[in-house]
């Protein structure tokens, strides 16, 4: 049984042993089981890892189980287990995390679409430091100055499956277990909402809903909604659905931009 000496404010992060195949393996050892040989003389010869612009690393594999959490000092969201295969978008510092048989790491690792889980538990990345091919999570953003209020729900999705609005409605009630009451097409929705009770900001967040107008940030004629995923700097990361060229109805993506000054932004508590 592998037994853990983590901080407080990850105490638990990892719950159950490495898989079957790497029990009792140290880090660096059960890297060698699965990374491409490139990376595997690298880390024989003791060179560094070089890549070209850092970027997101997909393909990535987990072992062990682990807490993922919506920042790296947040409370637990849900868990990653052996043999699951992740994206890690960004790496950040945060409270360092020591597991017999893992090593000890203050590296906390992105998952896209997740949150963040102790880069210990992702076998391909770097050890104990920065990854050189995965780009640095955008600095936290500072309380958000204004409350946060709770606004009029609705106990469905009113939104038509495939469309950006069903598909923000789904990710505000995966975040805050409600649907919040809204009407009309996208450009629509900051007004309604706000109308019904919710915040609505002119100054982006995460875990909000971002509102296009029309024509803005390539938005259509009915208006574009957005879920936001991260902030860094003047730009945001936004996880959407039916935006781009061709049929996107019920498909998911993910882009970074610079928002227009008119989007708006609606609040999840």
């Amino acid at each position: 049984m592998i037994r853990s000496t983590i901080s407080t404010a990850t105490k638990g992060d990892l719950f159950n042993t490495p898989s079957a195949g790497t029990r009792g393996l140290g880090r660096r050892a059960r890297l060698l089981l699965i990374a491409a040989p490139v990376a595997t003389l690298a880390l024989l010869t003791g060179s560094l890892i070089t890549a070209g612009p850092a970027s997101a690393l997909d393909g990535l594999h987990i072992n062990g189980t682990w807490n993922v959490r919506n920042t790296p000092t947040g409370s637990p969201n849900g868990t990653v287990s052996s043999g699951q295969v992740v994206t890690v978008d960004c790496q950040t510092d945060g409270p360092s995390v020591t597991v017999a048989g893992f090593g000890t790491s203050a590296i906390w690792d992105h998952i896209l679409g997740r949150g963040y889980i102790s880069d210990l538990a992702v076998v391909e990345t770097t050890y104990a430091r920065h990854d050189p091919r995965i780009p640095t999570c955008g600095t936290p953003q500072p309380p958000t100055p204004q409350p946060v209020r709770w606004g009029r729900t609705t106990p469905t999705n009113t939104g038509v499956w495939g469309q950006c609005v069903w598909y923000i409605l789904k990710r505000f009630h995966q975040a805050t277990g409600v649907y919040p009451l809204s009407y009309g097409d996208a450009w629509n929705f900051a007004k309604s909402t706000g109308a019904n009770g919710w915040t609505v900001s002119s100054t982006p967040r995460v875990r909000s809903v971002a509102v296009f107008q029309p024509g803005t940030n390539y938005a259509g004629g009915y208006g574009h909604v957005a879920w936001v995923e991260q902030v860094s700097g003047n730009q945001i990361q936004v996880a959407e659905m039916n935006y781009g060229t061709g049929n996107r109805v019920g498909k998911e993506s993910r882009r970074w931009l610079t928002p227009a000054s008119g989007v708006r932004y609606v609040y999840a508590p």
